[in-house]
């Protein structure tokens, strides 16, 4: 069962973070040096799920 007291997640206030490190960005890298995706290599398949099924994206014709 969850506890229900009145405390907040962070207790001790020595632990929060003050406004100057709150203002700087939480970034490690400049723009432009984020990792890119990896070049995709052959056909993408041709169904795509929806939910937990799977849907043919191009259905037989009969």
């Amino acid at each position: 069962m969850a506890d229900t007291d009145d405390t907040t997640e962070h207790e001790n206030p020595e632990e929060m973070p003050d406004a100057e490190e709150l203002e700087e960005p939480s970034v490690a890298k400049e723009p432009g040096e984020e990792p890119k995706a990896p070049p995709k290599q052959g056909e993408e398949p041709s169904h795509h799920a929806v939910g937990i099924g799977v849907i043919d994206s191009t259905p037989d014709e009969d």
